[in-house]
């Protein structure tokens, strides 16, 4: 009889195991696991994990794309080359302070941007990426709460609050997630951006009123 029991005890924590094992396998799959392990990375200074779960490049590439649409797009045909050149230009010099400066946060938990990168020996892109903080009001900014989360196939928007000190207001942020081809989640943008400058504007004059 105890043989029995302890067989019926093996099949029950196989049946168990296997079914934490599934769960597991679909949990590490989901957008949700990839934020837990996003905010983990955070903490812990992991950044080769971090940089697994997040497309910096892609992030502050439309970043940048998106913080200029207001101010180019109603005018968009009639753009001159000049001007789309020089922000591409902007833009590459940019992007990489940004990278570099989140990377060294998760690492060390200082934001500050400084140095200078391979392709800006001249430090001129750190300048230009502060303007873009200040344009963002990425300073004064601080996590208010998670909002929910809507999956539609590979693509997943997650929905924050942020406060802004300077402004005394909360703000709402959308993440982008993708699904790559392995079924794992990664952040790659920060959507709707010229809609949050035009909150973020508003709110601006309303307090220097």
């Amino acid at each position: 009889m105890l043989n029995y029991k302890k067989a019926g005890l093996l099949g029950l924590i196989i049946i168990l195991l296997a079914a934490c094992a599934f769960y597991f396998g679909y949990w590490i799959r989901t957008p949700q696991y990839a934020l837990n392990v996003i905010s983990k990375a955070l903490s812990q200074h992991d950044a080769e994990t971090f940089s697994q779960y997040v497309d910096l490049d892609n992030l502050y590439d439309k970043l940048f794309d998106d913080s200029f649409t207001a101010e180019v797009k109603p005018n968009k045909e009639r753009a001159n080359a000049a001007l789309l050149t020089h922000l591409t230009a902007i833009k590459r010099l940019v992007v990489p302070v940004f990278t570099a400066a989140t990377l060294n946060y998760v690492k060390t938990g200082n934001a500050e941007l400084t140095g200078s990168t391979a392709n800006d020996p001249t430090g001129r892109g750190v300048q230009l990426a502060m303007g873009m903080v200040l344009k963002l009001g990425l300073t004064n900014l601080e996590f208010k709460s998670f909002d929910g989360l809507n999956k539609n196939g590979s693509v997943a928007t997650a929905k924050i609050t942020i406060y802004d000190r300077q402004l005394e207001k909360e703000l709402p942020l959308l993440l982008k997630m993708q699904a790559g081809p392995d079924g794992h989640w990664k952040l790659v943008s920060l959507d709707d951006i010229p809609a949050y400058l035009k909150l973020r504007q508003t709110a601006l004059d309303a307090k220097l009123k």
